[in-house]
């Protein structure tokens, strides 16, 4: 089993991931509305988001269907309306820890600060959406794909300007008072990973920190952004939490 320096490695499937994402529809963006300065207006109701293969490290691939949803723009001088029911961008989209307003916990939540078109202006951190397809269903002709890819564009702006309405909560970290019986699992470093075993087959979600009590440390120059996704760990539950799927492993 190889850590890559990591002291604990806590993981879950992307499966299990999604089954939560299904379930918590309410702590989700439900249904939208936008207008944007162009003059462009459109209005969607989700369906699932879900998380794809395709991923890798920090950054992370999701579908976001659309059930309903309509396109209001402008071409060649003359307003027209499309609707766009059934099409389903999928989209490229960063993760960031927050601190809560108790300062007890850390939260690893959805990090979409703006929406970019080149990868070349991608930087880590900064909360980039990268718009990856227009709609993997493909349901307009050739003759008409721009009306995916003005709604995709769009849509990924509304998220951006909504950001707030995504409550969804991919991983809790509570911070262990001195006393605790676990307080020697206090991390000083934290970072989450993306890691597919397989190309092309969905991976796991890992949350890798380097421990207080470490000490001798690892460079953070020395640390990779990866996990073995495959061992065979116990399931746990940590602090009251039910963590579907989570396995943690922890160095000797």
């Amino acid at each position: 089993m190889d850590m890559y320096n990591w002291d604990i490695v806590c993981a879950t499937s992307c499966e299990a991931v999604n089954c939560e994402l299904e379930q918590s529809r309410n702590l989700m963006i439900s249904d939208f509305s936008y207008t944007h300065d162009s003059g462009d207006y459109i209005t969607g109701v989700f369906g699932n988001w879900q998380i794809v293969p395709g991923g890798s490290s920090q950054r992370i691939n999701f579908i976001t269907p659309i059930k309903k949803g309509k396109l209001s723009t402008t071409i060649a001088g003359k307003k027209i309306d499309i609707i766009v029911d059934g099409i389903c961008p999928k989209l490229e989209i960063e993760l960031t820890f927050v601190g809560t307003d108790i300062n007890t916990e850390t939260q690893l939540r959805f990090n979409c600060k703006n929406v970019i078109t080149k990868r070349s202006l991608l930087r880590s951190g900064e909360g980039n959406i990268v718009i990856l397809e227009d709609d993997i269903n493909d349901l307009f002709p050739s003759n008409e794909k721009f009306s995916s890819a003005i709604f995709s564009q769009r849509m990924a702006e509304m998220i951006v300007d909504n950001q707030e309405k995504l409550k969804f909560v991919f991983s809790y970290l509570v911070n262990l008072p001195s006393g605790s019986e676990i307080s020697w699992m206090k991390p000083c470093i934290i970072q989450y990973s993306y890691n597919e075993s397989i190309n092309g087959k969905l991976g796991s979600l890992g949350i890798l920190a380097i421990l207080e009590i470490n000490k001798k440390p690892p460079k953070i120059a020395d640390l990779q952004l990866q996990f073995d996704p495959l061992t065979p760990i116990l399931s746990i539950q940590l602090i009251g939490r039910k963590y579907c799927g989570l396995v943690c492993l922890c160095r000797p």
